[in-house]
């Protein structure tokens, strides 16, 4: 099998920790709690909005009509989430920890204020 012609790449819907994050880039680190700090990066869910959309961009590879030579996926729960609610029929999706997202580490864990006081040097590469 040669190289793809088209290459679709799709992220995952928005997720739980979607959702902490953007409340906290607006200041508001109420979803900071103890319980969401200690979640795994790779155990985050879809929200109800992350499934919406990825049914919504499920809907539309289907009405492409677009064939796939393979489906690959990251083993992550949110991704795993997005490829089932897409609902492609035939798909067989493999998984790959090459699509991981990068980890941050504790960096994952902590406020925006806490990084940008304790990782000063490293903020603008976050």
């Amino acid at each position: 099998m040669g190289m793809p012609l088209d290459l679709y790449v799709i992220r995952h819907g928005q997720s739980e920790a979607n959702v902490i994050v953007q409340a906290g880039e607006q200041g508001d680190n109420s979803l900071y709690t103890q319980d969401n700090v200690t979640v795994p990066d790779r155990s985050w869910r879809l929200t109800a909005i992350g499934r919406k959309q990825a049914d919504c961009i499920g809907r539309w590879l289907v009405s492409q009509q677009e064939l796939f030579d393979r489906y690959l996926v990251s083993p992550y729960v949110r991704t795993r989430e997005t490829a089932a609610t897409m609902a492609l029929p035939k798909a067989r999706w493999e998984e790959s920890r090459v699509l991981r997202e990068r980890s941050w580490g504790e960096i994952n864990t902590i406020t925006q204020e806490e990084f940008r006081t304790n990782y000063s040097r490293n903020w603008m590469f976050k």
